[in-house]
């Protein structure tokens, strides 16, 4: 008996400081969530941009709420339709599967909806920088044309030390 009383105390040990580092994780990943979904954070202001500018905060939280119910109903529609194959089995509590397989390919439906509307939403904000500064595609080429060459000629006038090896 007195022998295996150090080896329970370690185990209990090990036991107690797993449930501290469980603890602590699923904290440190609560806050994270916390602090990332309330913060806003975005990449362009209100104030203008090379792209024409975003929009309003409230406008912005508008539209992803706009997004997330276009994906929360596309996953519901999957799921309905997931639900609908349940009456062409003759067990149906043996393929509920089929609910969550439906739900979930739903919802990538609703994130690739989501996702093409942003890209064209992106495009036009592009062309109407085009329009209004002038710097549609052929511009751009010529640009980034003249600003290699600029950069070749400053590295060619360099003194450069080189070696040749030959065998």
């Amino acid at each position: 008996m007195k022998e295996n009383l150090p080896i329970s105390r370690d185990l209990g040990k090990i036991l107690f400081m797993n449930s501290l580092i469980t603890k602590f994780f699923k904290r440190t990943i609560f806050l994270l969530a916390v602090f990332t979904l309330c913060c806003g954070a975005f990449a362009q202001d209100a104030g203008g941009g090379a792209a024409g500018g975003g929009g309003s905060e409230e406008d912005i939280i508008q539209q992803s709420l706009g997004d997330l119910t276009l994906v929360g109903i596309a996953g519901v529609g999957g799921a309905v339709l997931g639900l609908s194959t349940l009456s062409f089995v003759e067990t149906p509590k043996d393929h509920l599967d089929n609910v969550l397989v439906g739900g979930a390919i739903g919802i990538i439906v609703g994130v690739g909806i989501v996702a093409y509307f942003q890209a064209v939403k992106s495009n036009s904000k592009y062309q109407e920088a085009d329009e209004q500064f002038g710097f549609n595609t052929l511009r751009r080429y010529d640009w980034g044309t003249e600003s290699h060459k600029n950069v070749t000629l400053n590295i060619s006038s360099s003194n450069q030390l080189s070696y040749q090896v030959s065998f």
